[in-house]
């Protein structure tokens, strides 16, 4: 059944573990708008099937788009791995070319370069508003403040010196809960 909401349709369209870690952006640039969702940093799939891109509506297999997607995402990524993306780009009709191929599955931009770099910002800024440089590799906090706070308590004790009751007894806090 055809759903209005962006995040409904994601879950369709996706296997749900999939969908569930899909981040949304909603970008505007020089009259383009490109909305839609991106799976998390370091998330990545062997094959490009599932990124999906569209301009002005219509599904597209864009290298322009594909390049920049991939560059979005390209400190997030091993070689030869894809994120899951659904891209939703609107441009003002003037600036696009849609008889580039025959089925109409290639755009031509007139100004390519600021469609490409507009795309690649717009991809990082979400990864990186959305995640934790922790979780590129798999780790949370508590995987870095312990071992710190179990370090300077082993070397206060190496030094002779009693730790400070503030590092020695304090609780490890994240942003809302003890650890």
């Amino acid at each position: 059944a055809p759903v209005g909401d962006l995040v409904a349709r994601i879950r369709q369209v996706f296997d749900p573990e999939i969908a569930a870690g899909m981040h949304t952006l909603d970008e505007r640039h020089a009259g383009m708008h490109l909305s839609g969702a991106v799976s998390a940093a370091g998330e990545s799939f062997g094959s490009a099937r599932r990124m999906f891109l569209f301009v002005n509506g219509r599904w597209v297999q864009d290298r322009v788009l594909f390049r920049a997607v991939m560059e979005g995402y390209r400190t997030y990524l091993l070689k030869g791995r894809y994120p899951a993306v659904a891209l939703f780009l609107d441009v003002p009709g003037e600036s696009l070319d849609v008889n580039v191929h025959p089925a109409k599955l290639e755009v031509r931009f007139s100004d390519a370069e600021t469609v490409q770099r507009f795309v690649i910002e717009a991809v990082r800024e979400t990864l990186r508003a959305k995640a934790s440089p922790l979780g590129r590799w798999g780790l949370t906090e508590r995987d870095v403040l312990v071992p710190e706070i179990e370090a300077r308590r082993r070397a206060a004790r190496l030094a002779g010196v009693d730790a400070p009751a503030s590092a020695a007894h304090a609780p490890i806090v994240s942003d809302d809960a003890e650890i």
